[in-house]
């Protein structure tokens, strides 16, 4: 079984950061600071990318399109650095 290790982990923190907006306006034009993701937050997108690995599919996984700056689904690829053996 392979698993995204914990520096995969930040990895992917810093990746999906990258991705989301600094901030927005409202609907009163107010800015709004963006959502950035934590470490728990890696963590879930973590979990895709090993599912996606358990079903013989590289280890990736998707940031929804309204979370991304560009307003597109956006798909990250884990680097195989990252990426540890178990069991």
């Amino acid at each position: 079984m392979k698993n995204v290790s914990m520096q995969g982990c930040y990895w992917i923190m810093d990746t999906v950061n990258q991705a989301l907006p600094d901030g927005y306006f409202d609907m009163t034009l107010t800015y709004c600071e963006g959502e950035k993701i934590d470490l728990k937050g890696a963590m879930a997108y973590a979990e895709d990318a090993e599912y996606q690995m358990s079903l013989g599919n590289p280890p990736c996984f998707e940031v929804a399109s309204w979370r991304t700056s560009s307003g597109h689904v956006e798909e990250f690829e884990v680097p195989e650095e990252y990426i540890e053996e178990v069991g």
